[in-house]
């Protein structure tokens, strides 16, 4: 990519890139839609603004309310997907996750990365965001928090109120603050 071509993106496709990005007007309209949509869902749990919210809904999804997102455009759920009440996924980078995978409540997901030093973040008023990716066939522990950049594999437990800061290799149970592999199988 060259340096126009990157100049050139929307503050939003910087966000889903990975790039560094700037809060503008037209981010806000963005994150607005996915709000709207979202108290609409959890106040009647009526599933056509769950579907409009995710733009792809897969089979077999079970989602209760109350859920809350932000940019839910960029959560891409597999097939027979649980996700129990309460749980809270700011995707402003993807979110994956796979098939058959259970997410208990009070789960949270978060994509973004703000700048550490305050002086800085103050004057640039910007972030940036990193993937999470969830493999098929996993359990998430109730109140289990998954940061930006984390992949974890397929047939994965995690624990409850496990902290998951880096990748979880596939076929094993990790727990913890922060989240670390008890046992592999």
């Amino acid at each position: 990519m060259t340096v126009l071509e990157k100049n050139n993106k929307t503050e939003i496709e910087k966000m889903i890139a990975g790039e560094e990005f700037v809060v503008d007007d037209h981010f806000r309209k963005v994150e607005d839609r996915t709000y709207d949509l979202m108290l609409k869902f959890n106040n009647t749990g009526d599933r056509k603004y769950l579907e409009e919210m995710l733009l792809d809904t897969p089979e077999n999804l079970v989602l209760r309310p109350p859920f809350y997102c932000a940019f839910a455009e960029n959560i891409k759920l597999g097939k027979n997907v649980y996700i129990n009440f309460n749980c809270s996924f700011l995707a402003l980078a993807p979110i994956e996750i796979g098939d058959k995978t259970w997410i208990a409540p009070n789960v949270q997901i978060y994509t973004p990365n703000h700048e550490i030093d305050p002086d800085k973040r103050l004057a640039t008023n910007s972030a940036s965001a990193k993937f999470v990716k969830i493999g098929n066939n996993c359990w998430i522990g109730g109140g289990s928090i998954i940061l930006g950049g984390v992949t974890i594999g397929d047939g994965v437990t995690i624990g409850a109120g496990s902290v998951v800061t880096r990748d979880i290799p596939a076929r094993s149970i990790a727990v913890g603050s922060p989240c670390r592999v008890i046992k592999s199988f």
